[in-house]
């Protein structure tokens, strides 16, 4: 069974509806201490970010609490590559440090290199290509 497909292609102008239907639960995990706000797909692993200030990759195959990252600011936003090896994270805070950076995480959750600097308002999207070679980010 897979969860999503491997490709879905629409063309400029030309509309699509995907229909998802929620089946029932698979399974649940409650280490996030606040509200989720963002999730990625990648493989079996879901990575979620959220107010709490927390990055967490969730193997859904695996048994237990599932590990997790402390991260700067409120997380809004999270994307991963196909293969979870790359993981993305952006958010901030209203007040200062207003933590408006987004993060570049390792599968194991360690971050990588020096936050990408240059937004002014929260970040609120993120999208990174299935190679991880390019990355999106957007605030408002």
């Amino acid at each position: 069974m897979s969860l999503v497909p491997d490709r879905i292609t629409v063309l400029p102008g030309e509309p699509r509806t995907v229909r998802l239907a929620l089946v029932g639960e698979l399974s649940r995990h409650a280490t996030h201490s606040g509200p989720v706000t963002g999730v990625a797909f990648a493989g079996r692993t879901v990575f979620s970010v959220g107010l709490d200030r927390a990055l967490v990759g969730w193997d859904t195959t695996a048994e237990g609490a599932p590990p997790f990252a402390p991260l700067p600011s409120e997380g809004r936003a999270v994307a991963a590559t196909a293969d979870g090896s790359l993981v993305a994270t952006g958010g901030g805070n209203k007040v200062p440090p207003a933590g408006l950076d987004v993060h570049l995480w390792d599968a194991g959750l360690k971050a990588i290199g020096a936050p990408l600097g240059g937004h002014e308002n929260r970040v609120n999207g993120l999208a990174l290509s299935a190679d991880g070679r390019r990355l999106v980010s957007v605030a408002a």
